[in-house]
């Protein structure tokens, strides 16, 4: 493994590498369609959907959106490929401390981030900008040579001129322009050609800030109508025109550097730079322009919002004018590699770093991809790189923070946030900033969110990594975490077990990647075994032939080991499903494809939980498909004496599991959690609910002790207790107050649960 600073500057390397691969996905239609509905003429009281159909407007505050998504998902490229068809003037704000790609504007950072200024400065400036903006790139556009004063010891200060020629289209010009302005692009810098057209803008704006008149809007408005002509010809007049688009796009990326509070002191008043520009776009609403801030935090966004008072100074709050929602959809998986699922493929493909590379944020793939051209980043570090990302930080074996241990357990289990308090919204809106949590939804001003660490594998065995090097005590972390975030604990305990489950795979699998050779798959058995304390009793459990008969059904001979003797199970991760309908084979065989164990939906009747198996050799076929289904609950009627009612409701066919035509055994356990007794049960049930015949391996459990699992020790059993009391959230209702404020806080609640006084 390369040490830290090795692997930074060889993905650097990579990172420019990537920037050149195909682009792949729809996000750049579903953008430009964003900007088109969203662009309309002011006092409009409906526009036309895609479908024809009439959608009702309202003014907006301003023609802006925020982009906001966490790194790697394409921001960036997404709006360089829109500049290929339409005219987008890119400009990056990024500080100068911080690494990534593609490089700063550090001129344009500090002309418009300047915190020494006071409000009516930035204020100023915001206009001065736009104005210098419009003019000098409708200067470069017409051919009008421009001298940049880039102020670079020993640089020469050249001229430059723009390639056009008189037959050219505004597409023509769009692409041309993205290509002047990328030219030259390293990590670490611009090339010469953007830094000297952004000194020339800055010239102007300071030469418009010394005029004694000031920077008028009419005038700004004036120069952005040039420029339009200037690309799309002297008809135009630069206004908006319904269902066309914006003729002009600015893109301000890293654009969270523009919203840091400033404060006049003579006025009283907070600010930001970005704040002050929104204002200054206001006015200009009636044109045809559109900015883009991308960011990978929703501060961009949380500065504008339409319920006065909810949040902190400084923010506009709109009036009677509408916010746009942020656009976060970006999509995901753009890069897989298809299988077929027919046999062709093998397990040993599925489990390799450039397989799980190519899922996910196209970072990932795009990666792998471009170190076939470049060896300075190998395959086997880019574990080590996906876990550097995951924590935002250098990576030691130092004890990680309850936000990276948080980052790190979402990434293996399906961790989600409670509803949408403005403490939870914090909490995801810094998951996504800073630890790669996927930003599905947001509404307008960020008022809203939903979230997720959807399935990624190469940011699970990142996270594996993590949790080795760093010792990692899975469950007492996941107890703190539930205690210091607004999460989602889940309502039967099904967390608990799948993190007794993810404990269990670990121990099967050795150590992660880099440390080991990466088969990142296990035997059934071995799972099991790192599962169970009595693991005799259940390898060597005798399954059975379940009919619609009782009388006709039998106990088999051959036991579970033996059955199972070649089965293998390869997940490293959890994701939850909410439509119970799409969970059968074919599904199961895509996620093990993916090493993704499957957390049921609510209302999924009785099956909590699936783990895919590959029951015979390697072969990737849905043919050879099996599965352990899980039914997990923390309802105290259950105890050490088994219920074959569950089992019976886990019929493979009756479920949607199987289809008619799969005749597969599987294995079924049920975790009874808050059983007062612990046990463990081999279990014969007496019927197949659905009429189909199969064979099954049933297996009962109960309580959370050492006694029934391997993966608690007599040392942390109170922590896993803990966590199972934390299933019991109504419970908080009825804690911290005196016993005679807990009584009539009772009487509120009528029966809610058999406790004395909940009952009326």
């Amino acid at each position: 493994m390369l040490f830290d600073d090795d692997l930074m500057e060889s993905s650097k390397t990579v990172a420019i590498s990537s920037w050149t691969e195909p682009y792949r996905g729809g996000a750049v239609k579903v953008l430009w369609q964003f900007l088109v509905d969203n662009l309309q003429p002011a006092g409009q009281a409906w526009r036309i959907g895609q479908m024809g159909e009439r959608i009702p407007t309202t003014d907006p505050y301003a023609h802006y959106v925020s982009i906001v998504q966490s790194s790697g998902m394409g921001k960036s490229r997404a709006v360089d490929e829109l500049a290929k068809t339409h005219f987008v003037i890119p400009i990056n704000i990024r500080v100068a401390q911080s690494n990534g790609f593609p490089p700063s504007d550090p001129n344009v950072r500090f002309f418009l981030c300047n915190w020494s200024c006071e409000q009516h400065e930035i204020r100023n400036k915001c206009r001065a900008f736009l104005q210098a903006l419009f003019e000098i790139t409708a200067d470069v556009l017409s051919g009008v040579k421009y001298r940049g004063k880039y102020p670079k010891a020993g640089e020469n200060r050249e001229y430059f001129t723009f390639d056009r020629r008189p037959d050219d289209t505004a597409e023509d010009i769009a692409a041309k322009f993205r290509e002047h302005m990328s030219d030259g692009m390293t990590f670490g810098s611009q090339g010469v050609k953007r830094k000297y057209f952004f000194q020339a803008v800055l010239d102007k704006a300071e030469e418009l800030l010394g005029l004694r008149r000031g920077v008028s809007h009419e005038i700004i408005a004036q120069k952005f109508v040039r420029l339009v002509q200037t690309i799309h010809g002297d008809a135009h007049d630069g206004s908006i025109h319904a269902n066309e688009g914006p003729k002009v796009v600015i893109m301000f990326d890293e654009a969270h550097t523009m919203t840091t509070p400033m404060t006049d002191d003579s006025l009283g008043t907070s600010y930001t730079t970005f704040t002050e520009l929104l204002q200054c776009l206001h006015v200009h609403r009636n044109l045809s322009l559109f900015t883009l801030f991308l960011s990978v935090t929703g501060r961009i966004g949380q500065l504008v919002s339409s319920r006065p008072g909810e949040r902190s100074s400084p923010t506009i709050h709109p009036g009677n004018y509408s916010i746009n929602r942020p656009f976060t959809t970006l999509g995901f998986d753009h890069l897989a590699i298809k299988l077929k699922f027919n046999g062709s493929d093998n397990l040993s493909d599925i489990v390799s770093d450039n397989h799980i590379a190519h899922y996910g944020r196209p970072m990932w793939g795009a990666m792998m991809n471009s170190q076939e051209r470049n060896s300075s980043l190998t395959k086997k570090e880019i574990i080590s790189f996906a876990a550097m990302k995951l924590i935002c930080m250098q990576i030691s074996c130092d004890p990680l923070d309850i936000e990276q241990k948080l980052a790190c357990l979402s990434q293996r289990l399906p961790i989600g946030f409670k509803c949408p308090t403005y403490k939870a919204l914090e909490q995801q809106l810094r998951q996504i900033e800073a630890h790669m949590r996927v930003c599905s939804k947001a509404g307008p001003g960020f008022e809203s969110l939903v979230t997720a660490s959807p399935s990624e594998p190469i940011l699970s065995e990142a996270a594996y990594y993590l949790m080795e090097i760093t010792n990692m005590d899975l469950a007492s972390s996941f107890l703190k975490i539930l205690g210091q975030f607004s999460l989602d604990q889940g309502d039967r305990g099904e967390l608990i077990v799948l993190l007794m489950f993810t404990i269990a795979r670990d121990k099967a699998v050795g150590p992660p990647a880099p440390f080991s050779p990466k088969t990142r798959w296990c035997f059934v058995a071995d799972l099991l075994s790192q599962l169970f304390k009595c693991r005799q009793v259940v390898l060597e459990a005798k399954g059975q032939v379940v009919t619609s008969n009782s009388q006709d059904s039998c106990i088999l001979d051959e036991d579970l080991q033996s059955t199972f003797r070649d089965s293998k199970v390869y997940f490293s991760h959890f994701i939850k499903i909410h439509e119970s309908g799409c969970l059968g084979v074919n599904y199961l065989m895509k996620l093990l494809a993916r090493g993704a164990g499957v957390l049921c939906a609510n209302n999924f009747s009785g099956i909590d939980a699936v783990i895919p198996v590959l029951f015979e050799g390697t072969r990737l076929a849905v043919e050879n498909v099996s599965a352990i289904l899980l039914r997990i609950t923390n309802n105290s009627m259950y105890g050490a004496e088994s219920d074959s009612f569950l089992f019976e409701q886990m019929d493979p066919y009756d479920t949607g599991i199987f289809n008619e035509d799969h005749d597969m055994p599987i294995i079924r356990i049920v975790f009874a959690l808050a059983a007062d007794e612990p046990s463990l049960e081999i279990v014969h049930v007496s019927k197949s609910i659905s009429g189909r015949k199969y064979t099954t391996y049933d297996i009962w459990t109960a309580g959370l002790s050492p006694t029934v699992f391997d993966v608690i020790t007599a040392s942390n059993v109170d922590v896993w207790a803990e966590l199972l009391e934390a299933t019991y959230d109504w419970k908080d209702v009825f804690t911290g107050a005196s016993p005679e404020e807990l009584a009539l806080r009772k009487m509120l609640v009528p029966g809610l649960a058999q406790q004395a006084n909940l009952l009326g």
